[in-house]
């Protein structure tokens, strides 16, 4: 509703003598036609409203509707200018919290120091050495099961201590009877061969020993190298 003015208010004046008496003086009231009578915070014709509660009047308040900030300050209205860890860096704009070493997680991640000896392989298994749960053992990045010292050396998450196949990444525990090497595979006549697939030095040698004591033969026998695999001629 608009104020329709007035150009004089009764206020109480304390006289030089410390007395008390009612006078009429001139005070400075919102012309005629405005949105309030007085201006107080905001002017004649914006409302003093707080919106948030803060008691800082939305007029003058830069987060209006933020509680806790009249300002954006760093981080903006909404989000806390604070710094969990200390390290002058408010946690909006801190990749690491609660690390007050480190404002960026680098190679070695929030909580671990990027030192040169932690960002070397040493085992030279292509995981950096504060990321290696086994640092120094190639075949393992983290003790699994058992210990660092025991060797996956097929990879397939299974130490070889406990492990059918420890060099076929492909089979953990055999069947009754079962091979880690051979298996069946159908051909083009629709005919099936046992096929020996060869995983590790080791398999070689293992394979050479069944071509010496094979019905068929060394002459008899196939050995696909890019496939990895060799059997029997069909």
């Amino acid at each position: 509703m608009r104020h329709l003015g007035m150009k004089t208010a009764l206020v109480l004046a304390v006289m030089a003598t410390g007395c008390v008496t009612d006078e009429r003086v001139e005070v400075q009231l919102c012309p005629e036609g405005s949105l309030k009578a007085e201006p107080g915070v905001c002017g004649c014709d914006v409302e003093d409203v707080d919106g948030d509660g803060d008691t800082i009047m939305d007029c003058v308040d830069l987060c209006p509707e933020d509680p806790n900030k009249k300002a954006p300050g760093t981080c903006g209205c909404g989000m806390p200018d604070i710094d969990t860890d200390g390290d002058t860096v408010p946690d909006c704009l801190d990749k690491c919290p609660e690390d007050p070493n480190k404002t960026l997680a680098g190679l070695c991640g929030c909580g671990v120091v990027d030192t040169p000896k932690g960002t070397l392989d040493s085992d030279g298994d292509g995981v950096i050495d504060c990321l290696d749960g086994c640092p120094n053992n190639p075949y393992k990045t983290a003790p699994g099961s058992s210990t660092c010292e025991d060797r996956d050396t097929d990879g397939d998450g299974v130490e070889d201590a406990l492990d059918d196949c420890p060099y076929n990444p492909t089979i953990q525990k055999l069947a009754e009877g079962g091979s880690c090497n051979f298996k069946t595979e159908t051909i083009e006549n629709g005919e099936t061969i046992d096929v020996f697939e060869v995983w590790s030095a080791y398999d070689l040698v293992e394979l050479r020993k069944y071509l010496e004591t094979s019905p068929l033969g060394m002459e008899n026998s196939r050995c696909e190298e890019e496939k990895l695999i060799c059997g029997p001629e069909p």
